[in-house]
């Protein structure tokens, strides 16, 4: 017979992480109540979290769903009949920086009057697709679990209602449909990781985690990446519109080039920044350098990490099919994206929930789990050494998984090459 007190000890973690979970709702829910006047306040000035850290970081914004306010104001605007890439006339500070395929929900009846609904609708989805992903069943996974739901990245995200917390459901739930693809096979994941694709460009470089030893599965990821190729091309002028109106942040802010922006920055702010560059060569010639050093020290980070990873012995312990090892491939991947674009707000950090299971499973990995929640939390830190630590703990993070998602891809890729080059013979 088992005795309670085991029962209770083996489902604990799982209690304290829905508590956890739970907890971060209500506190939403009352931080954002519902609107007493009449017509549409976009400052809700009623809107605030708890006066308590981390709530009072200056990473983290009231809870107004502001990105949330641009989307739905944007789509607004084109049911009107009016330009969304346009200023908004109405005084409200709104600057639409979303692709086209957004204004497609422009037939729904969206308005801005759905900002509190959909903000908490999107904001519970995503803490309790968090909880699935993370899988918390023993007492490290639940302490990371609550460790990253409270940082600062996942309350900005939150707060902001922004739509990479949509990018994120589309990738678990890919993951979840590719990790038990029957009996329709991996196109219902491709169709999910296609349509975030089409809606924020970064998620096409998840593509690679379909390469597994099947053929089927190369084929149907190079169709799909071709797809994608196609519908970027005729959207490009869109998608440069879209990148000119979207700021390069380097406070608060995760990327391969925030580090040297911030540097550059500095020259605006302290005198003797301007003359050290003044010196060196002149502003204009380290504004080119920096940005360009910092992708060639990217290429030779990723280069380098797969390289040793790709000759690593194979690994065996996680099933092909195990969720776990689907999801650290579709956040891995996204997430190492995001890096390559340079600049991202934190909020974008919440792409590592869906690596902790996988990570947090093995002695070997596991500190790369807790690096990236200390990347959450230091990176609200908007000067000083720990903005220092933050940065460079983020190309930890990225070197090591780039070299755990190429060790984990490598024999597979291989094995199906040499189907290919069997076929081809």
């Amino acid at each position: 017979m088992i005795h309670p007190a085991q029962t209770f000890r083996r489902i604990a973690p799982t209690l304290f992480a829905v508590c956890a979970a739970a907890l971060l709702f209500g506190l939403l829910w009352r931080a954002n109540p519902a609107p007493t006047g009449d017509g549409f306040d976009w400052t809700r000035p009623e809107a605030r979290w708890p006066e308590a850290p981390p709530f009072t970081f200056d990473a983290v914004p009231r809870p107004i769903f502001y990105d949330l306010q641009v989307l739905l104001w944007g789509i607004e605007s084109h049911r009107q009949g009016l330009d969304p890439y346009t200023p908004d006339a109405a005084g409200r500070p709104f600057w639409f920086n979303y692709p086209s395929i957004w204004l497609g929900l422009a037939e729904s009846g969206a308005s801005l009057s759905w900002t509190r609904p959909l903000g908490l609708a999107l904001a519970a989805a995503f803490v309790a697709t968090a909880l699935l992903v993370a899988a918390p069943r023993r007492p490290a996974g639940a302490a990371w679990f609550a460790l990253l739901l409270f940082s600062p990245a996942a309350l900005e995200s939150v707060s902001h209602g922004n739509n990479d917390l949509l990018i994120f459901l589309l990738l678990a739930g890919a993951a979840a449909m590719w990790a038990w693809r029957r009996p329709l096979g991996g196109w219902p994941a491709l169709g999910l990781l296609g349509l975030a694709a089409t809606l924020k460009l970064y998620p096409a470089c998840v593509l690679l985690a379909f390469l597994d030893g099947r053929r089927r599965a190369w084929i149907a990821a190079f169709v799909t990446g071709a797809a994608l190729v196609v519908y970027f091309a005729f959207h490009f002028h869109e998608l440069l519109l879209v990148s000119e109106r979207t700021p390069r942040p380097h406070v608060f802010a995760v990327g391969c080039q925030v580090l040297s922006s911030r540097l550059l920055s500095g020259a605006g702010r302290a005198q003797e920044v301007m003359d050290f560059f003044e010196r060196a060569g002149g502003l204009a010639t380290w504004s080119r350098l920096l940005p360009a050093a910092s992708y060639a020290a990217l290429l030779a980070l990723l280069g380098v990490c797969g390289w040793f990873g790709a000759r690593a012995p194979a690994e065996t312990d996680t099933p092909a099919s195990a969720p776990s090892r689907a999801c650290f491939r579709m956040g891995g991947w996204a997430f190492l994206a995001c890096f390559a674009i340079g600049h991202n707000y934190i909020h974008r950090e919440i792409l590592l929930f869906l690596v902790g299971a996988w990570l947090l499973a093995r002695p070997r990995t596991a500190w790369l789990a807790w690096l990236a929640a200390a990347v959450a939390w230091l990176g609200a830190a908007p000067t000083g050494m720990v903005f220092f630590l933050a940065q460079i703990g983020s190309w930890i993070l990225a070197g090591g998984l780039a070299y755990w998602l190429v060790r984990d891809l490598a024999p597979e890729a291989r094995q199906a090459l040499g189907r290919f080059k069997t076929s081809a013979a």
